[in-house]
């Protein structure tokens, strides 16, 4: 495996393992084997040993033993006990993986960090990518290589930089709804249909009462208020993209008509 990536964007979903799938999880990771669940839904379990090399600089990694040593970037060989069961859960449409071998959880006993820091949902499934941005991540439906490639072995990439240097290797979002808000604040225009598709996952979403209530109220949000982390600090200072995002939206709620407020009534 010799291919340079970079973190890009695309679209899927049948999540149904085919024979090319399971050919190329037994040539590249053969501790690795696929099974079917009671329920016939797909699962792969076993030991995932990886090697990965980021680049900062132009934003790209490479991935396996041989090839990484072409590349300028960070190099981590690692293995982690993991599990990925091929359905999507109400949040996701991603299959959903997990850390079995308890080296994630017990490093963060050990260093009094709450799992959802090292983005673990409560389900204690990996939060592979802000809710709501899976459809960018595959270009021509789901492929098992391409899921492993720019989701699975990055997201243990980086659980391994963050335990050898204590900070992540690339730009990270905030955890949940507040990840979707900054994502939404990072681009400059959106449809109706883009606008109403972050409005609903907010609504759904049984955490962050606070950016509920900041929608409805008829003025602007201000930088000034208490960040809605629950730091206590200004939001322009705590999170700027969450209140660039949070600000962008609301404006986007109003220039679309959509009637946000009568819906909110219904959430708060």
């Amino acid at each position: 495996m010799s291919d340079i990536h970079h973190r890009n964007h695309g679209e899927a979903f049948d999540l149904k393992l085919t024979a090319q799938d399971l050919d190329w999880i037994n040539k590249y990771y053969p501790a690795l084997t696929a099974s079917k669940r009671p329920n016939g839904v797909d699962e792969i379990q076993g030991k995932l040993k990886f090697a990965m090399s980021y680049n900062h600089s132009d934003n790209s990694f490479l991935i396996g033993s041989q090839t990484i040593q072409q590349g300028s970037g960070i190099n981590i060989e690692d293995e982690y006990q993991i599990k990925i069961i091929f359905a999507p859960t109400t949040s996701s449409k991603l299959p959903q993986v997990f850390e079995v071998g308890g080296k994630i959880e017990n490093f963060a006993k050990s260093n009094l960090i709450d799992l959802s820091d090292l983005h673990i949902n409560p389900s204690k499934a990996a939060c592979l990518c802000v809710e709501g941005s899976e459809d960018e991540y595959f270009s021509s439906g789901f492929k098992l290589s391409d899921f492993m490639n720019q989701m699975v072995i990055p997201f243990f990439y980086e659980q391994s930089f963050f335990q050898k240097y204590r900070h992540w290797p690339w730009g990270e979002y905030a955890h949940g709804v507040l990840g979707i808000i900054e994502k939404y604040g990072e681009t400059d225009s959106h449809s109706r249909e883009e606008v109403e598709k972050v409005f609903s996952v907010i609504i759904r979403s049984e955490e962050n009462y606070i950016v509920r209530q900041m929608l409805k109220k008829r003025k602007n949000i201000k930088g000034y208020k208490k960040c809605v982390c629950g730091s206590k600090k200004k939001m322009s200072e705590c999170h700027p993209g969450i209140y660039v995002g949070l600000s962008k939206l609301k404006d986007d709620l109003i220039k679309h008509s959509i009637p946000h407020k009568v819906v909110l009534d219904n959430y708060i």
